[in-house]
């Protein structure tokens, strides 16, 4: 499976571009040049079950893909597509203290005020912007040592899936 990613436009709006297909995934850049990365790899029934999914849509499958530097940070890249169409991205990073995690998560909130405007809601640990094309939702845990912010773009063509849960 492949996706291409486009990075931000100047236009103030988070976008992304996929395109699923077989059997590699590569990344095209801002200046158009691409480079082939490597496979995806379809989620366990384990690793899916502990997402706890709240929706789950027919035809969707979800993916581990390649790590990406955003922020400066590596983050944990996870895809859900319906029909082999990206409508979700999904980045995790997990760092070892509290400040880390909330320096990170301060300077990314910052980073979407400036690029979305102010959010639709916020709260202590999770922050929602509705756009045009979906949402963008930031949040952040802990859980056993572990500091996790969570970044994910949602498009909204998911309101047109057949939901199974």
């Amino acid at each position: 499976m492949c996706i291409q990613f486009l990075r931000p436009r100047a236009t103030g709006r988070i976008e992304f571009s996929a395109r699923l297909s077989r059997p590699h995934c590569s990344l095209t850049r801002q200046d158009g040049s691409r480079s082939t990365l490597t496979k995806l790899v379809e989620l366990t029934p384990d690793e899916k079950k502990a997402l706890n999914p709240v929706v789950e849509f027919k035809g969707e499958r979800i993916y581990n893909a390649p790590p990406a530097n955003f922020a400066g940070t590596n983050w944990k890249i996870v895809l859900g597509a319906v029909d082999n169409r990206v409508y979700k991205v999904s980045a995790l990073v997990v760092l070892d203290n509290r400040e880390r995690r909330d320096t990170m998560w301060r300077n990314l909130n910052d980073l979407l005020r400036t690029s979305l405007g102010s959010p639709a809601s916020a709260e202590a640990n999770i922050v929602l912007w509705d756009t045009e094309d979906g949402n963008v939702v930031m949040n952040r845990a802990d859980a056993d040592g572990a500091y996790a912010v969570v970044l994910t773009l949602t498009s909204s063509a998911a309101s047109s899936f057949v939901r199974i849960q």
